[in-house]
């Protein structure tokens, strides 16, 4: 469960979040190649590799969201 904004920093509780997400995911497709026979194991390594790649994702995009466009920077010309 994601720990309350007053326990942790907001990245903490978004990477709980994206944490579970990944769970979900990595579960879902090991329970399926489970059923094939094609099992690979490892589930909480794999976990953790989607968790970190999920979290570098979602902070690239955030990163870009607060660039402010260079048209926006520049003064207004006055004539």
């Amino acid at each position: 469960m994601a720990k309350s904004p007053k326990s942790g920093s907001l990245w903490a509780l978004e990477e709980a979040r994206v944490r579970v997400g990944a769970a979900e995911n990595v579960r879902a497709v090991e329970h399926s190649m489970m059923l094939e026979d094609q099992a690979v194991g490892k589930v909480a390594e794999m976990i953790e590799e989607e968790t970190q790649c999920a979290v570098a994702e979602l902070r690239r995009q955030r990163n870009r969201a607060k660039q402010v466009p260079a048209h926006r920077n520049k003064a207004p010309r006055t004539r």
